[in-house]
């Protein structure tokens, strides 16, 4: 077969170019197109959506205020316990931004499209290019994704649910 016709090639994706998948050679455009989108979904309103800032996003500011005093620990107390990390990666923006909304909710923005990264490259390496797609994707339309990386949750923090018909 000629280069650059389509087979059927059984130990890859269907559809292949000569002798690579076809979702092998788009792959950089394809995850670039997959954190577009997921910056998009992350950024779009991001001053509005929620409106105001929650109760639990001024408490990580403030522990973030706390480690650029000198506080440092394993866990903070505040607010009934924090474990640290989040609030040790959060605590530069302030300083870069100002004490304003945009550096309290750009960490988790940041967060939210290192994770869709880091599990594309994940899924790719050990299960393929389409695996590697299809968890960008499905990671980036995940409503409760999309709602952690613009407010920080606390793990004992009730999960809304959603139903499709409501009484």
């Amino acid at each position: 077969m000629a280069s650059g016709q389509w087979s059927v090639d059984s130990d890859h994706s269907p559809l292949t170019t000569g002798h690579r998948p076809l979702a092998t050679v788009y792959w950089p455009l394809l995850a670039l197109l997959i954190l577009l989108l997921a910056a998009a979904f992350r950024l779009v309103a991001l001053g509005d959506v929620p409106p105001g800032l929650a109760q639990d996003e001024v408490l990580d500011a403030d522990i973030a205020l706390f480690i650029r005093g000198g506080e440092h620990a394993l866990f903070f107390r505040h607010g009934y316990g924090h474990e640290p990390l989040y609030h040790y990666l959060a605590a530069p923006f302030a300083p870069l931004l100002g004490d304003n909304w945009l550096a309290i909710r750009l960490p988790s923005v940041y967060l939210g499209l290192l994770l869709v990264a880091l599990t594309m490259r994940w899924a790719r390496r050990d299960y393929g290019t389409v695996a590697a797609v299809v968890a960008g994707l499905g990671l980036e339309m995940c409503i409760r994704d999309r709602s952690s990386t613009r407010r920080p949750k606390r793990m004992d923090e009730p999960t809304p649910r959603r139903t499709t018909c409501q009484r």
